[in-house]
């Protein structure tokens, strides 16, 4: 499979955005703040402006690697299937699984995160850029597992 791995930041960086990203799974993102976020990983506020531009830019890469992520395991599982299914009628059978799994109504509140993700680069150039490169990571990942497929004559 294609690398999928993301841009590894500074151990601190990487504290933040798990932080950031706890948050989002509770909270939408206009209502979290750098106080809370601060608070939460126990990071300093000066370190915070060491790795990021500004808060905003803190929450880009929160939205950026939340709105991955859930792509990449969805390649992930498609891949495993490819590789591991013997005939298109299996295969078939398991992408419309995945996509019933993906298209729950559990999941709207991701979904939604994924909305905003968009709507922010409408509006942001620095995270169009980030988005934009993300997006060809996705496209690879997805590109990978329609060539496993054709590879397997499906």
């Amino acid at each position: 499979m294609p690398a999928q791995n993301q841009k590894q930041l500074h151990p601190t960086a990487e504290q933040l955005i798990a932080t950031a990203l706890n948050l989002l799974d509770v909270k939408p993102v206009d209502q979290i703040t750098v106080e809370e976020v601060l608070g939460l990983s126990g990071v300093a506020r000066s370190s915070l402006y060491h790795h990021f531009d500004d808060f905003s830019h803190l929450m880009e890469y929160a939205l950026i690697r939340q709105f991955s992520n859930q792509t990449f395991n969805a390649i992930a599982e498609l891949t495993e299937m490819a590789e591991g299914t013997d005939s298109f009628e299996k295969a078939r059978a398991a992408t419309h699984q995945l996509s019933h799994k993906m298209q729950d109504t559990e999941r709207r509140a991701q979904r939604m995160l994924r909305v905003v993700a968009i709507a922010t680069a409408d509006r942001n150039e620095r995270f169009r850029v980030m988005l934009g490169e993300e997006q060809q990571r996705i496209t690879d990942g997805y590109a990978f597992v329609i060539q496993l497929g054709q590879e397997r004559g499906w």
